[in-house]
């Protein structure tokens, strides 16, 4: 069972994720993301500690494009990614080469505590 939740709290958006990822919980994700009301300037917080992941490298390409289509109307998007899967933070680091839009500010953390510390500022 593929699982996500997704609440805000004090500014960050809390996008937490359990079991299996392949690329249709991203896309669920966004969808729910985009039916949000949200400010121009949104904080993310992406928690991947209780998830793995199933992408392969080669649907990054296509992630990036999921995240572009429904991230389009937001002016600056702060997303912190939090692992401690190595095949995890792999595949962030290579969305975030992937992702160099100014308007994405990507950041990869092993700990959630520091990843929410890096949003507020």
């Amino acid at each position: 069972m593929n699982v996500f939740s997704l609440e805000e709290k004090m500014g960050i958006i809390h996008a937490s994720f359990y079991g299996k990822t392949p690329l249709s919980v991203f896309e669920e994700y966004l969808q729910h993301l985009k039916k949000m009301e949200l400010s121009s300037k949104i904080k993310i917080l992406h928690d991947h500690q209780q998830s793995t992941p199933v992408l392969k490298p080669t649907e990054l390409d296509s992630l990036a494009e999921i995240y572009n289509h429904y991230l389009a109307e937001f002016k600056e998007i702060k997303l912190a990614y939090v692992s401690s899967d190595p095949l995890g933070i792999a595949l962030a680091m290579l969305l975030k080469d992937i992702m160099k839009a100014p308007k994405y500010n990507i950041k990869i953390f092993s700990e959630k505590e520091t990843a929410i510390k890096w949003l507020n500022t």
